[in-house]
């Protein structure tokens, strides 16, 4: 059984108010002050209190102290003013529904049949009709689902007895109720969750709860990557609010900006980079992209690193005609500048494996090495070390140096790809000076001395000449 206010207000369970003219029709707006089972109180302002049943709630809505709500006045009751939220099915006559559509009240109705365009609902004793395309938000396909169910609707239009309904606009308020409701909610350092409803090239469009929010591209991810190849529409994402700006739009329907990152909420890879990539470690990557200068490899504890084109080739060539995006391979960490957040790569040995740590193959005076020919230039030859790609096993042979002859055409007697052996001679900013003749010179030195010592350390005219007979033809040759 029902309470009555006025018991309510006997035993001290709410305060009385003092009361203010207030017209029948007329909305106010005011603040929870009191719940009951049965009652809910209103602060209207002015040192007044309004009531309404908590019948008069739509179902499922929460109610609670400090909750801010609308009602139309109704009545005076017992010295209260009586509020009411929505006309109950059972309370509604078409007076009652007029009443309702001037004040823009809600109507209780149940959904009792269909027919073209709409459905029939009955609101009280009185027929009324809603057009498909006002019985919710979304495109409604088959209305079999509403039938028999007992729904909210504002008054369109009136004209005699023919009522027109709509489910949609009280489905709308509720949505912009709830947007405003977020929106206030929403400050700097929230973590929210939303959904992808737009892809752009420089971010994301992301519906937190009907309030539309920006993601730019540099915030996507601490790594850099494009929107459409990380996300697409529909997406569900996790993002900080990093800034609420009021635009100066009036026109607007929301002149509020939100800017949102979701980079914010994920773990930094760079916290782990000295622990992943130390210097000389050998680590797996794909190419992710070109710049003019090299390229980048996005390594796999997702940090990207870049690979300059010098690595690639001594010529200027472009990195997309050497690599390809999306191809896998491996790296070595040449540099890392955490402060720069900054990674620079460099190619591995032939025969190295992720996880190995190399050193820079540094070239050595006096050392000799072999190599293959890689360019040929009117000063000399271009070359590869055996087994060390990249810039730290290039280096330079002089025309001078390679045992010919001045003026000989080095293309004809060094095909690119041969072979050959020289000696370091030089090695000057990080850029290496190798010699043919040299290398040529001090293996046939070491050949005779070994020749000698075979011999005993003697080794008679006539013995030095057979040997220079078993040369000569090298250097006829040469």
């Amino acid at each position: 059984m029902k309470e009555r206010f006025s018991e309510l207000l006997e035993r001290g369970e709410v305060p009385f108010a003092e009361l203010r003219h207030l017209r029948i029709g007329e909305e106010v707006e005011g603040n929870v002050v009191h719940v009951s089972e049965t009652y809910v109180l209103v602060d209207i302002g002015y040192k007044e209190q309004g009531y309404l049943e908590r019948s008069e709630l739509h179902e499922g809505a929460k109610i609670e102290v400090g909750k801010r709500i609308r009602g139309i006045v109704t009545g005076i009751d017992e010295g209260m003013i009586r509020l009411r939220c929505r006309v109950a099915s059972e309370d509604a006559s078409l007076s009652t529904i007029q009443q309702a559509f001037e004040h823009q009240m809600l109507v209780e109705g149940k959904v009792v049949g269909t027919n073209k365009g709409g459905v029939e609902v009955l609101v009280g004793q009185v027929k009324a009709f809603c057009p498909f395309s006002q019985l919710d938000i979304n495109r409604v396909e088959s209305a079999d689902h509403f039938l028999g169910k007992s729904l909210s609707f504002f008054v369109t239009k009136i004209e005699g007895r023919h009522v027109v309904l709509s489910r949609r606009a009280y489905l709308e308020q509720q949505v912009e109720e709830e947007r405003k409701r977020k929106l206030a909610e929403l400050a700097p350092g929230r973590i929210v969750r939303g959904v992808v409803s737009a892809v752009r090239q420089n971010g994301l469009f992301v519906d937190i709860g009907g309030i539309e929010a920006f993601v730019p591209a540099r915030e996507l991810a601490h790594m850099r990557v494009q929107p459409k190849d990380a996300y697409q529409v529909g997406d569900v994402v996790e993002a900080e609010v990093k800034e609420v700006v009021l635009r100066n739009d009036a026109n607007a329907r929301d002149r509020h900006e939100i800017r949102l990152s979701i980079r914010s909420v994920q773990s930094d890879p760079w916290e782990a980079a000295e622990k992943v990539a130390q210097v000389g470690k050998v680590l797996a990557g794909q190419v992710s992209r070109f710049t003019n200068s090299g390229a980048f490899v996005r390594l796999e504890f997702g940090i990207e690193g870049f690979l300059p084109l010098s690595e690639l080739s001594f010529r200027k060539v472009r990195p997309d005609e050497v690599l390809s995006i999306g191809q896998n391979m491996l790296v070595r960490v040449r540099s890392i500048d955490m402060a720069r957040r900054r990674l620079e790569l460099a190619l591995p040995s032939e025969d190295a494996k992720a996880g190995d740590i190399e050193a820079d193959r540094e070239f050595v005076v006096g050392e000799i090495v072999e190599a293959s020919v890689e360019h040929i230039e009117p000063q000399g030859l271009v070359v590869q070390r055996k087994g060390v790609p990249g810039r730290s096993g290039r280096a330079f042979i002089p025309s001078s140096e390679t045992g010919k002859r001045p003026g000989a055409d080095l293309r004809k007697e060094f095909p690119i790809g041969t072979l050959v052996k020289a000696k370091v001679i030089e090695v000057s900013g990080g850029k290496a000076k190798l010699s043919i003749r040299a290398a040529q010179e001090e293996m046939e030195r070491a050949e005779f001395d070994a020749y000698r010592a075979s011999r005993g350390g003697k080794a008679p005219l006539g013995t030095l000449g057979d040997l220079l007979k078993t040369k000569l033809p090298e250097i006829k040759r040469s």
